[in-house]
């Protein structure tokens, strides 16, 4: 068996209570194996990309409206200049928006902005879908 390092992760109460209330309707013994298994995925994702040359990717994003953490992800779009091919802003309740971004470009580049995209500060959901070639709009 491999050796384990321990360490802390920081989490809102409420989070926590749901994390622990799946977990539990999912059989995890505890948290620690639930989080090998969320990294194991995580990491699996990024492996599993083996597109070559130019893809789309789909980077869908919620977030909380606030200043500083807004004007962040705004300003990392705008830098990411001709990659970003469209995005579409849905406004929800309680000061809450959807963020639907298309990303057109080099494999390698695309996941670099992707995960720049979702690793900002006061996300509170993310995903990225990548495609080597779109299907015709109409046959």
């Amino acid at each position: 068996m491999a050796k384990m390092t321990r360490f802390g992760v920081s989490l809102e109460e409420g989070l926590l209570r749901k994390f622990d209330a799946k977990i539990e309707a999912i059989g995890y013994r505890n948290r620690s194996a639930a989080l090998r298994d969320l990294v194991r995925h995580f990491l699996k994702q990024s492996a599993d990309l083996k597109l070559k040359g130019e893809v789309y990717a789909v980077v869908t994003i919620v977030m909380k409206l606030s200043g500083e953490e807004m004007k962040a992800f705004s300003e990392l779009k705008r830098s990411l200049g001709g990659l970003v091919k469209s995005s579409q802003v849905q406004f929800g309740k309680d000061d809450y928006f959807l963020d639907v971004c298309v990303l057109f470009g080099e494999q390698s580049e695309l996941k670099e902005a992707a995960e720049r995209l979702m690793g900002l500060r006061g996300i509170l959901s993310s995903s990225v879908q990548y495609y080597d070639m779109l299907p015709p709009c109409h046959s």
